[in-house]
């Protein structure tokens, strides 16, 4: 159910979320200017929702995100987890949602952020489970191992300044992608603060700041829109982060460092899988399964590696792994063989010799 709600969420948010969040803030007038508790959960909201926008412009910045979905459904042609989405499953939905709640909470009618708030994380929740059943049907266990390293809401701080620091921050990209959202969030906000003026009589005076405010902001849109229909200023957002030899090669050192991070947790299950079996006098490995799950991996396998290569890189993890935890008065199989002894089964045939996948 929460999934078939999260694909409709999905299908309809461009449309219905500005509208429900319009009516929700009409039927809940903004609490008026001049109240020292009111005013103060006003800052509260303002700072979070500018702390949603960062986020946003930050997951942008750092590495390159194509809008999800294809046909107004969930859709997926590769899995990203560079960047930003290194440290948080879902880093524009969190930065959505800080955002709505900062509104509401700049608004300042409890009963506006109750309701507000309640849709806003029901409907997100949802959009982010329908997406969660959809990439780990598509990408399996490379989409498991991330969400197993990976929080689902919150920005894990741990190596983020080593991730933002892989990346060469692409302003052109942001611009490109990002100013309908800035213009949005930035004409809300002052929207909010000239109703909260209105009510408490005080829009007369304050005016001339938020007309200016909005004059800048509309400014800032009309010149963003130009920027963006320049060519040269698009192709320089797609290069920008990838000219430098020192930022591929810290790219490169987090992604060895990931690794390193996925076989230590490896080999912790594996041990405690092993310690399980022998408790219950079972075969610590399995020659058979292990080809099983090699043929799986290989099949899902995207490229550029081949097939072939692939398959020997598994099987080399696979083998380490087999032979790591064995017992050291006792022989253990290689995944290729049919050889047993008191801890090991060979009943399943050889794993097949690689097979180089066919030129293009």
């Amino acid at each position: 159910m929460l999934q078939d709600a999260g694909r409709f969420f999905f299908r309809t948010r461009n449309a219905l979320f500005p509208v429900l969040l319009a009516a929700v803030l009409v039927a809940f007038p903004p609490h008026p200017l001049g109240d020292p508790v009111f005013d103060a959960l006003a800052v509260v909201g303002l700072a979070l929702a500018l702390l949603g926008q960062a986020l946003r412009v930050l997951t942008i910045g750092l590495d390159y995100v194509k809008r999800g979905g294809k046909r107004k459904r969930v859709y997926a042609d590769r899995l990203v987890t560079g960047g930003l989405y290194a440290h948080c499953r879902n880093p524009m939905y969190t930065g959505n949602v800080l955002i709505a709640l900062g509104a509401l909470l700049l608004a300042g009618n409890p009963w506006a952020v109750a309701v507000g708030g309640v849709f806003v994380l029901v409907a997100y929740a949802s959009i982010i489970a329908a997406e969660e059943a959809y990439l780990l049907d598509r990408f399996g266990d490379q989409y498991a191992a991330y969400v197993h390293r990976t929080p689902r809401w919150w920005v894990r701080l741990r190596g983020l300044p080593a991730t933002v620091r892989a990346f060469r921050f692409d302003w052109p990209g942001v611009v490109v992608k990002e100013y309908s959202t800035l213009f949005t969030t930035a004409m809300l906000l002052t929207l909010i603060l000239a109703v909260k003026a209105w009510r408490a009589d005080r829009l007369v005076a304050l005016a001339p700041a938020l007309i200016a405010a909005a004059a800048l902001w509309v400014a800032l849109f009309a010149w963003a829109r130009f920027l963006k229909k320049g060519r040269n200023w698009r192709a320089r957002g797609r290069t920008l982060r990838d000219d430098t030899l020192d930022a591929r090669r810290r790219r490169i050192d987090l992604i060895d460092t990931a690794i390193l991070d996925l076989l230590n947790q490896r080999a912790i299950e594996v041990a405690d899988i092993f310690e399980w079996k022998d408790a219950q006098g079972i075969p610590r490995v399995d020659a058979g399964r292990m080809r099983e799950m090699i043929d799986r991996h290989v099949a899902r396998n995207p490229g550029p590696l081949s097939d072939a290569d692939a398959r020997a890189l598994m099987t080399g993890v696979v083998e380490h792994f087999a032979h790591r935890f064995q017992p050291d008065t006792g022989a253990v199989a290689h995944p290729d063989a049919r050889t047993t002894d008191a801890r090991t089964t060979g009943d399943a045939p050889a794993i097949a010799a690689p097979t180089a996948r066919a030129a293009p």
